[in-house]
């Protein structure tokens, strides 16, 4: 509200606010719509027309407000969490600020959306942010609920403490309860959560917190602490908004779950990974889901809806979610019980106290006098030799030994390989080969020939050939449009007071994005300099026509520095490659690894073809027709043991650069002597300079030579030519 004019005109200015400041019916209560004499200066010097937009106040004068103020430059407005902005005083609102883009982020864009962007959960995934896949329990007691989600959370706090012996890192658990609402027929709301984790399970009570919009306990409470003991959280929709743990790992939804609206949000909670690393021990790079429901089913359904609903590719989310019985160590086994105990004694108080210890995961059944388990972790068995009375310790420990000793149903295992990535060997280190090893840093701009610019730059034709039509509100068609936006950028640029080095600073700061940052600001000020020289002792330009053509310059500049970059990358490129200054090799170190638990394509496979011998059968990133048949040759070859479709722009992906980009080859596979062989396919057209076809093969066939491996560029449908680079 105090921000002068040359703050606002002497760079970028970047205002954090909340849409409730500019959002109501009734706009004269809200201080940056009223009259504020600090903001005078802003509206100085405007011409009519730019009068004209902003709105007046009672005298009919523009309001020196921050709203006609923002009005004026047209800004960009970045809106969080759009979803919740669609209403039509929100967009009334956006209105007023007459802005020249609106960017929206949000997980659920609505279904007119202008989408630019979009990251899919494969992307989250592999930059190691979220916790994948999903696994999910349901059963329709809600205390036998709560009783696997705790056993998973021990289960999960042991692998914790031994990812931390194994690097440092340390993480504890958290488990979010979701209660049902005080309504119905005898609702399990947060309080008898609360009791029932107590009563019946043993957890102490500083260990739970409670967060609803009555009862918020969460104040203060720092979760990644070491001293900090709340390992259970009770809530009923508080969480599903503007809060997030990446130590909650564990979802315990006691309300019947039917449609994704009602887990979407609450599911995001349990998603992050801690310090956005992935873990050593598999279990921590899972989310877990427990659901007191009565059909599984629906269950299932409803957490992929609620992912569908948070972005995620409606293939994406069926892969992602997978049921207990299909990852190792949570499928149920078979029973294990121990030999009846003699004696006459009551062993009801023992009872009670092993299924307490154990959360119900081992049982002593008074009758039979039989210990028995499906599971049984270590921790479990040192609660039990310390609860248990000394009398029962024979039988105890014969259990112990039998349980250990009892075949446990192993789930199939997807089996994965690895490719060694090409790498060059500097000084002493190994690295992989990238754009370092052909360019030399920085860039000496001003070595290059400006002059060229001269081509490259014209002068404006007149405005009648410029303008665009325009729709008036008397809805005839009008050419103002031009002189409209002139007189707006001429606010934000002063025209009066532009000499030479002032303008050659200001082309230097507009070319940022585009000279990189190999580019001293020295040597590109001084290629700037010649350029502007050239167009004026050989172009026919005055320094006066430069300034008003300033805009046009920029893209001049632009288009001549990304020219001369490609030109100087191809050069340096094939200079290495076909000379000796560079020292090629491999190491086991350096090495791609394709694993079945991680790999996600972006846009995967929807079609009907199987391919058996594929990394995932299941999950197949996508292809067109041209590819589906050189990816059918590989899967039949007989020597292929596995093969992979390679997604681009993935760190996970296999990757070889050329001289402007990182080159990711459509397929890679694993013969059966051990090697790898890599195919990139070219359809009829899609070759040539721009796609730097000669330069993947070029450095396709180097990493051949130096890895061992094979390399294959088969064009228009040569798929003879992939067998035989197979059966070499």
């Amino acid at each position: 509200l105090y921000a002068k004019r040359p703050d606002y005109d002497g760079g970028a200015t970047i205002i954090v606010a909340t849409i409730q400041s500019f959002r109501q019916e009734e706009i004269d209560t809200l201080n940056v719509y009223k009259d504020n004499g600090e903001l005078m200066d802003h509206f100085s010097g405007i011409d009519p027309a730019q009068r004209d937009r902003l709105e007046p106040g009672p005298s009919g004068q523009p309001l020196r407000s921050l709203a006609n103020a923002l009005k004026l430059r047209r800004p960009i407005v970045i809106v969080d969490e759009a979803h919740n902005a669609r209403s039509p005083l929100s967009f009334v609102t956006l209105a007023r600020l007459d802005p020249s883009a609106i960017i929206e982020l949000t997980a659920t864009p609505a279904t007119d959306s202008n989408i630019l962007h979009h990251v899919s959960a494969a992307e989250l995934k592999d930059a190691e942010m979220i916790k994948l896949p999903i696994i999910l329990r349901g059963d329709p007691d809600w205390k036998e609920t709560i009783r696997q989600a705790k056993a998973q959370l021990e289960e999960l706090a042991e692998a914790a403490k031994g990812e931390e012996s194994a690097t440092r890192e340390f993480v504890r658990p958290v488990m979010l309860v979701q209660a049902q609402r005080a309504t119905g027929v005898a609702p399990v709301t947060p309080d008898i959560v609360k009791r029932a984790l107590i009563d019946d399970f043993l957890v102490p009570e500083n260990e739970i917190k409670i967060a609803t919009g009555s009862d918020w306990e969460l104040d203060g409470v720092n979760l990644a602490a070491r001293d900090e003991p709340t390992r259970f959280i009770i809530t009923v929709q508080a969480l599903r908004e503007g809060w997030d743990c990446p130590n909650a790992y564990v979802l315990c939804s006691l309300a019947e779950q039917r449609a994704s609206t009602a887990v979407e949000q609450m599911l995001g909670r349990v998603m992050r990974l801690p310090h956005a690393k992935r873990k050593i021990d598999e279990r921590l790079n899972r989310a877990y889901a427990f659901c007191a429901t009565a059909s599984f089913q629906a269950a299932a359904n409803a957490l992929a809806e609620g992912l569908v609903a948070n972005g995620f590719e409606r293939i994406e989310a069926k892969s992602l979610i997978r049921v207990a019985s299909e990852l190792p160590g949570l499928n149920e086994a078979a029973l294990t019980e121990s030999d009846a105990i003699e004696g006459d004694f009551d062993l009801t108080p023992i009872a009670k106290q092993v299924a307490a210890v154990t959360a119900h995961r081992v049982t002593l059944d008074p009758v039979t006098r039989k210990f028995s388990a499906a599971t049984l972790t270590k921790v479990d068995a040192g609660k039990l030799q310390l609860t248990v009375p000394a009398m029962l310790a024979d039988s105890l420990n014969a259990f112990l030994q039998k349980f250990d000793a009892a075949p446990r149903p192993a789930a199939p295992q997807l089996e994965g390989f690895s490719v060694p990535l090409l790498a060059v060997r500097r000084a002493k280190q190994i690295e992989i080969f990238d754009q370092s090893h052909f360019l030399d840093h920085p860039w000496q701009l001003d070595t290059c020939d400006a002059s060229v610019l001269v081509e490259r730059f014209a002068a404006p034709a007149g405005n009648d050939h410029e303008a665009i039509l325009d729709i008036r509100q008397t809805g005839k068609i009008g050419v103002d449009f031009v002189q409209r936006l002139h007189a707006e950028l001429a606010l934000a640029v002063d025209e009066r007071d532009w000499p030479y080095p002032k303008l050659v600073r200001w082309l230097d700061g507009r070319l940022a994005g585009v000279k990189g940052t190999d580019v001293t600001q020295g040597s590109a000020q001084a290629f700037i300099k010649a350029g502007m020289n050239a167009l004026m002792t050989k172009g026919g330009f005055a320094l006066d026509d430069l300034r008003q053509y300033r805009f046009r310059l920029i893209d001049a500049f632009a288009r001549l520095i990304v020219e001369l970059r490609e030109t100087r990358a191809t050069d340096a490129f094939e200079t290495t490659l076909f000379g000796s200054a560079v020292e090629f090799v491999t190491t086991p170190d350096l090495r791609i690894v394709f694993d079945p638990d991680r790999y996600h394509p972006i846009k995967p496979y929807e079609g009907r073809l199987a391919f058996p011998n594929h990394l995932r059968p299941d999950l197949i990133g996508d292809m067109n027709g041209e590819e589906l048949e050189c990816a059918g040759v590989i899967d039949r070859h007989p020597r292929v043991k596995k093969w992979v479709r390679n997604i681009e722009r993935l760190p996970s992906s296999f990757r070889l650069r050329v001289s402007d980009r990182w080159f990711y080859p459509d397929f890679v596979a694993q013969i059966d002597d051990g090697t790898t062989c890599v195919v990139e396919y070219k359809g009829k057209g899609t070759e040539g300079a721009a796609d730097k076809t000669e330069e993947k093969r070029i450095i396709g066939k180097r990493w051949a030579d130096v890895t061992g491996g094979k390399f294959v560029m088969p064009f228009d449908k040569d798929y003879d030519a992939v067998n035989r680079t197979l059966s070499q």
